[in-house]
């Protein structure tokens, strides 16, 4: 990211006011406010002089990287006066001023011009459309124009900027409404308190996280993997722990909410999202500090598995770190405005933007069926916006970090603790995963219904070597032929796959397995083995072969 500026960090400021405020009245506080907390200089660059004559007075504040001007109209005064400059002369004043501008990579940033009208009485419909023009014109715009009323009567804000421009409104609203500072309290209050500096020590271990669980990936790989440069496949994915609705929904693996996290489709999809959590850690992680910026990263990414859950179809298995890092982008943002006015909030801002808004978009899906979870980005940005909106109302001015870090700590926490435990269940499962690729198909079990010969089922277990069902079909044709101990060696080894495979097959099959390994165990005249094999099946009292071992007197 590289900054250049076209123009000077303090352009030179034209005309002084003709106003002679109240100094009682609201305009007069709103200027002192705007001077002492956000670094405003009365006057404003030759370029943008025609407002003079339009408003009472005009503030402006530049670092060379950006120019907001503020042309206020003290309505309470003065009721008959107006903003009049019509949007094509403000168009082409926001032009001459934008060499006062300059750009974060190849992003000009806007000149940006705030129009205040205070006045006692809301503004009528008829003011509500003479400065409904002000406004953006579409999202890349390098003008900005934005007009307020603020009405001190029942100290109600009306704005043309929309949602863009919610937080000054909310502002405005809080000056109209809470007690004004003096002048001591104004100039003791200051900046906010800000942590700056510092290692971002979180993101280089989820960066390191990142990387192990992608050499993981390689590692563990299955099947034949997909056509993306390192992409481990489809079954991979979903064999560690990808995001799949039938999985989580129908077999309850809800563990497979948090896995998908840490999960990449292949080395550009990884190298995209460790670049993205780089430049928000970067930022975000010493402003906010260790435990929010690991409590947000939790949050953002089990919201957008959440929303992932929701929107995508049920046959996509979903990867990625994108919920989480969008949640953290969005929160970046909103918490950036605490850094004090100028280019450093500024770059904080468009690398956040510059990497939030295109990654809302459904950039690319995968041909091997691998979904890079769009749908998550948004559910992340959503729940990031909103914690990160929270988080900067509820931040004390004269605190450095935000508040309630312990809960942030025991969300973190609790992040850490399930992702330990999800990766435990993913371990467990995986050796189903591996040996699905070897188990018999749904054909193959039915014709196991009738009569194999030895030479068949022989083929069987060679073909399907970890199924425990077709050791237990060689099993019961090598009883049938009088092959005790050849059936007992193949039973055993049928628990013991049954066993690697938990949560496959029903119970019944290992209480089958117990109870013909009983008759093996009798036949060979092995009677206490044989009735120690066979206590959990009569125990159980429910299974076909129980009528045969109580037959065979194995049962108490």
């Amino acid at each position: 990211m590289t900054n250049q500026s076209d123009g000077v960090a303090d352009p030179p400021r034209h005309g002084t006011p003709r106003w002679t405020p109240d100094p009682n009245g609201f305009a007069a506080y709103l200027v002192k406010y705007l001077i002492v907390k956000e670094r405003y200089h009365i006057g404003t660059v030759p370029e943008a002089g025609a407002l003079q004559a339009e408003a009472d007075i005009v503030l402006s504040r530049s670092d060379g990287m950006s120019l907001y001007i503020t042309a206020i109209v003290d309505r309470e005064a003065n009721p008959d006066r107006r903003f009049s400059v019509d949007r094509q002369e403000l168009e082409a004043i926001g032009a001459a001023c934008a060499k006062y501008c300059g750009s974060v990579g190849r992003t000009k940033l806007p000149v940006v011009v705030n129009i205040i009208e205070i006045a006692a009485a809301p503004p009528s419909d008829a003011d509500k459309a003479r400065l409904a023009v002000y406004r953006k014109s579409s999202y890349a715009a390098r003008f900005v124009p934005q007009a307020w009323v603020l009405s001190t009567g029942d100290r109600s804000v009306w704005s043309s900027a929309g949602f863009a421009g919610r937080l000054q409104t909310g502002r405005y609203r809080r000056l109209l409404r809470q007690p004004r500072l003096t002048d001591a309290e104004l100039e003791a209050s200051g900046a906010p308190a800000v942590q700056v500096g510092g290692r971002p020590v979180v993101t280089f271990g989820l960066l390191a996280v990142f990387a192990l669980v992608f050499l993981t990936e390689q590692i563990f790989r299955l099947g034949g993997g997909s056509e993306g440069f390192f992409g481990p496949g489809v079954e991979t994915l979903a064999a560690l722990g990808g995001l799949q609705r039938p999985l989580v929904l129908d077999q309850g693996e809800w563990y497979r909410l948090l896995t998908p996290i840490f999960l990449h489709a292949d080395l550009a999809h990884i190298a995209l999202n460790s670049f993205a959590l780089f430049l928000a850690g970067r930022a975000l992680e010493p402003l906010i500090g260790r435990w929010w910026f690991l409590a947000l990263f939790f949050i953002g990414g089990l919201s957008g598995s959440l929303t992932s859950l929701l929107l995508n179809p049920p046959e996509i298995v979903s990867v990625g770190a994108s919920g989480a890092i969008m949640a953290l982008l969005a929160a970046g943002y909103l918490c950036s405005f605490r850094l004090p006015w100028g280019a450093a909030r500024n770059q904080a801002q468009m690398t956040m933007v510059s990497v939030l808004v295109p990654s809302l978009l459904p950039l690319a899906t995968l041909q091997t069926g691998v979904h890079i979870d769009y749908a998550a980005h948004l559910g992340g940005a959503v729940s990031g916006g909103i914690a990160g909106l929270a988080m900067f109302r509820i931040w004390p001015l004269d605190q450095p970090l935000p508040r309630f870090r312990h809960l942030a700590a025991g969300l973190a926490i609790i992040g850490v603790a399930s992702s330990g435990l999800s990766v435990a269940l993913v371990a467990q499962h995986y050796a189903f995963w591996a040996a699905a690729g070897n188990l018999m198909t749904g054909e193959e079990v039915a014709a196991a219904e009738h009569p194999k010969a030895a030479a068949e089922t022989n083929d069987l277990v060679q073909r399907h070597p970890d199924d425990p069902r077709a050791h237990f079909i060689r099993a019961l044709t090598l009883l049938s032929t009088g092959d005790a101990s050849g059936g007992e060696a193949e039973l055993r080894t049928a628990l013991a796959k049954n066993a690697a495979l938990p949560g496959v097959f029903k119970p019944d099959l290992d209480l089958d397995l117990q109870g013909y390994l009983a008759l093996a165990l009798a036949r060979q005249g092995k009677a206490a083995e044989a009735r120690a094999a066979a206590r959990a099946v009569c125990a159980a009292q429910s299974t076909e072969i129980e009528p045969m071992l109580r037959q065979s007197d194995l049962c108490p």
